[in-house]
């Protein structure tokens, strides 16, 4: 078996199956046909403008930067709107904790702090310390999300892989404060 290729065809033509094989056809190595039909399968771009055909790599196309700062956007509000869906009653449950604190834990525990305290096994004044350390610990990772947000403009200054690079890196940044412990 022979394989032969056509300067400017796509074509690959097999002395076994194609019974009429152009007179401009030229025989190539298996070796060579081999590698060419595995670029194939790897997704690269066969060059069939020169003979023998040459093996090229696909020119990536990276997303652009307004598309990226668009992803960010969205994956902080997704972030967001976990954190505000009872963002009413964690504020409530925050200022009674404060309350609680302020009055140095004596008198009547609010609602809000005595069923947080029964359900996780804590007294009152270590569930209203708890309380208030997990809201400063929210508000301190907001900060740091909007300056995340905020650093997508940085995206402006690179192009293609180093671009996407950057964008990759931002979006680890973003995942780790939003972490399964920042509630």
């Amino acid at each position: 078996m022979s394989i032969f290729v056509v300067r400017g065809e796509r074509t690959f033509y097999n002395d076994e199956v194609h019974r009429c094989i152009p007179e401009s056809a030229k025989a190539i190595p298996d070796e060579l046909y081999k590698q060419l039909l595995q670029a194939q399968s790897d997704y690269k771009i066969l060059d069939f403008s020169v003979f023998p055909p040459t093996i090229l790599d696909r020119v990536k196309k990276w997303p652009d930067v307004t598309e990226l700062q668009g992803l960010i956007d969205d994956q902080v509000a997704s972030i967001y709107s976990r954190w505000s869906r009872f963002e009413k009653e964690y504020l409530a449950r925050e200022n009674a904790a404060r309350e609680y604190k302020s009055a140095q834990y004596q008198g009547d525990v609010n609602i809000w702090v005595k069923h947080y305290a029964d359900s996780a096994g804590l007294t009152c004044s270590e569930a209203a310390d708890l309380i208030i350390q997990q809201a400063e610990q929210q508000r301190m990772a907001q900060e740091a999300l909007a300056v995340l947000r905020m650093r997508k403009y940085e995206l402006d200054i690179a192009d293609g892989e180093t671009r996407f690079e950057h964008y990759q890196s931002l979006v680890r940044e973003i995942e780790l404060v939003a972490s399964p412990e920042m509630k």
